[in-house]
């Protein structure tokens, strides 16, 4: 994608927008650089800079944490079989809207033993509650299929730091 600067392409764009009242400031990364979570650790730390803060230590050593030496995903040992061998293949679940309220009405009953109050869950209703009425608004037709991703922050299961800004 053209940048119009020499080198290669920035890492991180940081756009400041003056409006009466305010600055709106946009930040675009590629995920493979950074990531949701990263983005608000991004303004921390640009921030700490602005009115003058020293970084916290953990801050700095995860701003500077080669991603390369995260996590050993395959350890160096003799495997008995080729782990090559195996084809993958691409998996997603249909939750019928039926199947779907009876989850929310079961997450809802304290007496069910499912206790549903993830935060993310949340969110997306609270996407799908605000996105709804505004694709009704533009003319688009009820049944009209979305997609919505999901993804999972395993930080905390795999001991990585919420200050890590990597991918």
């Amino acid at each position: 994608m053209p940048h119009g600067l020499a080198g290669p392409a920035p890492a991180v764009t940081l756009q400041a927008n003056f409006v009466r009242g305010g600055l709106i400031l946009a930040l675009a990364a590629h995920h493979a650089i950074i990531y949701g979570t990263a983005d608000f650790q991004f303004f921390k730390m640009s921030f700490a800079f602005l009115i003058g803060h020293q970084l916290e230590t953990v801050d700095l050593e995860q701003a500077n944490h080669d991603s390369s030496h995260l996590i050993l995903l395959i350890p160096e040992v003799n495997l008995l079989f080729d782990m090559l061998t195996s084809q993958p293949i691409w998996c997603y679940f249909l939750i019928p809207v039926e199947t779907l309220n009876n989850l929310v009405e079961r997450a809802r009953d304290k007496h069910s033993g499912i206790n549903v109050q993830i935060s993310d869950d949340r969110m997306s209703a609270l996407y799908w509650k605000i996105l709804f009425p505004l694709r009704i608004a533009r003319g688009m037709p009820p049944d009209t299929e979305s997609k919505c991703s999901h993804a999972i922050n395993t930080r905390v299961a795999l001991g990585i730091p919420s200050s890590y800004i990597g991918a």
